[in-house]
């Protein structure tokens, strides 16, 4: 005797409709696997990049260190490390890359200067007169329009303590 499964004993044992129903499940979970097994092999490949990024970036850090070390040790045991010297031009020829690199606090340095700048002009007590008919009541507002009632009057403080 066969112990096979057909499909006619299937068809005898689950309706049609429903057998048609469950292979159209079978088959959109089937492809969402597929899916998602893509996904995960691009998630895998990024990890992998990001992690060999970070690998050789150590590498150079290492090696930049070294070099840094080793260029202390020269310029500190060299007696011409006096303008054109050897060791001066040694320690030059290390250094200028790393000092080519921009700041890493030049940004919060331009951040900075123009959080001022806007300090400033928000304390100029000259932007404020502009005339009655652009003055907006606090009545407009759901809530007190701290910016325009105050006029710059908090800024000024803050000017007046910060170069005081």
């Amino acid at each position: 005797m066969n112990n096979e499964l057909t499909d006619e004993h299937v068809d005898e044992i689950i309706p049609s409709g429903k057998l048609t129903r469950l292979r159209a499940r079978l088959k959109e979970s089937e492809e969402k696997i597929r899916e998602l097994e893509a996904e995960l092999n691009e998630v895998r490949k990024l990890r992998d990049d990001s992690h060999a990024k970070s690998l050789n970036l150590l590498a150079e850090a290492e090696a930049d260190y070294v070099a840094l070390l080793d260029a202390l040790r020269w310029c500190s045991g060299s007696p011409d490390f006096n303008e054109g010297g050897q060791a001066r031009e040694g320690w030059i020829k290390l250094c200028n890359p790393l000092l080519s690199q921009p700041h890493p606090g030049a940004d919060i340095l331009a951040e900075n200067k123009r959080m001022r700048e806007a300090l400033e002009w928000y304390a100029n007590e000259e932007n404020w007169n502009h005339g009655e008919e652009y003055n907006i009541g606090s009545e407009t507002f759901k809530t007190k329009p701290n910016i325009s009632m105050d006029r710059g009057a908090i800024a000024r403080a803050a000017m007046a303590g910060r170069e005081g």
